[in-house]
């Protein structure tokens, strides 16, 4: 297996995560206009963050979107975090200097589903969480100053907690699997084998999990679930469309309790569709998942020294699928069983026919034995068993699977999808109870400052009645205000 110097940590953000820390922290956004050159400034302020500001290039009559706000806002904070040095800084010295929240670890915490709670008072809000049985509230005029409240004293908390081992996963993962190498398939197809297998599952906390199915999906049907123990190269491949799916269907069915058992960690490797189909087909939630792929996709700067320059962050920005991230960051040795899959890639039935043949068992059994060695080099290299690190990345797995939930960017809060209208169902969205409470935020601009400036709209650019002095429009028309330096006051 590859394994090199580890270089210094980068505690780099997604944008979403820019931008969800931007309102958290009540980072103020305003824009300077030089009459003199044409060139508009964007400044940040606000925690202990003096004004820092990034030069745009001039956009004709000023007229400013929600979402090209949000991208020069993430671009000028960007650029601070990179200036100030901050990106491989602990959280604890951004804090006391800064009195930012920032980390990438505490934002996913915040945001996995049912994490915050909230409650409507007679004339305030209130946001409260849990964390070691200690109880964290907030209260405020809308949902995003309540939580905000309850995050400040939640991170102290946290910040404390955060690095603490968690023993057991740190005892298990610090070794590496037994025979990584190896892959040994054990093919169920009927009830008296699969009643066989359960204890030998049943024993295991940590489990390597993949589906097969009809056009596997929240439409689709599940006919094969792969299960690898961590210590074992033994691949458990349940053909639950012969062997029926019983255990599934059943509440007190082993495999449906093994999934819903918060106890026991399962490592998927692109889980959303699975989780998805489970949901759909038999109503269960998957506890305790941590999705691989989601893993190495947010710590990618940490882990792309382990891959020969395969993998460069700038440069590929999506998520790795299995077989490539087991190419880059081993010696591939499992690759062989991957030899035929043209059949899988152009036919999606071939799933739903019996028998199967022997070259799709090895190809469905490498789906789970390629996670136990990358599951070891993830925890060691990224130290996931510290308890920040684990949390975080279930936190983040979770927000993928089904029943899905999305993260609303006025109040902060994660949410069902129903919760958001159709024209508010994307990445960035506003729930359905923001957008219907006219919810305005003040991380864009001072209303009074929009007020102002309206007035000043050239006769030639034209707002819709209903979005002038709505918070989605910044206007930085040219002004005749007193200059300092070329630049207005």
């Amino acid at each position: 297996m590859k394994d090199k110097k580890k270089d210094p940590e980068y505690h780099a953000l997604s944008d979403d995560e820019y931008l969800y820390c931007l309102k958290l922290n009540s980072i103020q956004i305003n824009y300077l206009y030089n009459t003199n050159t044409n060139e508009r400034r964007i400044i940040i302020s606000g925690c202990k963050i003096e004004r820092f500001y990034k030069t745009l290039e001039n956009d004709q009559y000023g007229g400013r979107t929600k979402e090209a706000v949000n991208k020069e806002a993430v671009a000028v904070f960007k650029e601070f975090m990179e200036t100030k040095g901050l990106l491989s800084r602990q959280p604890e010295d951004i804090y006391q200097e800064y009195n930012l929240i920032c980390s990438k670890e505490f934002i996913a915490f915040l945001r996995k589903p049912g994490r915050l709670y909230h409650e409507r008072l007679t004339s305030s809000q209130k946001i409260y969480a849990y964390l070691d049985d200690q109880y964290f509230a907030g209260e405020g005029d809308t949902k995003l100053e309540a939580l905000r409240a309850c995050s400040k004293n939640l991170y102290i908390k946290w910040m404390k907690k955060q690095n603490q081992p968690v023993e057991h996963l740190k005892n298990f993962f610090s070794r590496a699997p037994a025979e990584p190498d190896a892959m040994r398939m054990a093919f169920v197809d009927t009830p008296k084998d699969l009643a066989k297998v359960r204890r030998y599952i049943e024993l295991a906390n940590y489990l390597m999990i993949d589906q097969e199915g009809d056009q596997l999906g929240p439409n689709g049907k599940i006919t094969v679930i792969q299960i690898n123990t961590y210590e074992s190269p033994n691949c458990f491949l349940l053909d639950i469309k012969v062997a029926g799916d019983q255990e599934l269907v059943k509440k007190d069915g082993w495999i449906r309790q093994m999934l819903e058992d918060p106890k026991k960690i399962k490592f998927f490797w692109g889980g959303s569709s699975d989780t998805a189909n489970l949901y759909a087909s038999y109503g269960i939630k998957v506890a305790s998942f941590v999705d691989l792929q989601l893993v190495e996709y947010h710590y990618r700067h940490k882990l792309a020294h382990l891959t020969d320059g395969f993998v460069e962050p700038e440069v590929k920005t999506h998520p790795l699928g299995l077989e490539s991230a087991y190419k880059y960051f081993t010696d591939a040795d499992l690759l062989r069983y991957k030899a035929d899959k043209g059949k899988h890639k152009t036919d999606h039935h071939v799933w739903a026919r019996r028998p199967l043949p022997d070259s799709l068992l090895k190809y469905a059994s490498f789906d789970v034995a390629a996670m136990r060695p990358l599951s070891h080099l993830f925890f060691k290299n990224l130290e996931l068993w510290n308890w920040g690190k684990i949390e975080a990345a279930i936190s983040v797995s979770t927000l993928s699977a089904w029943p899905r939930h999305r993260t609303c960017f006025a109040c902060l809060q994660s949410v069902e999808l129903d919760d958001f209208t159709n024209r508010q169902n994307k990445s960035r969205g506003i729930c359905r109870e923001c957008n219907e409470s006219a919810f305005t935020d003040e991380f864009f601009f001072n209303q009074d400052y929009v007020t102002e400036w309206q007035k000043e709209i050239p006769k030639k650019f034209h707002l819709p009645d209903s979005i002038i002095g709505h918070d989605v429009w910044k206007l930085s028309c040219p002004q005749k205000k007193p200059k300092e330096n070329g630049f207005e006051k």
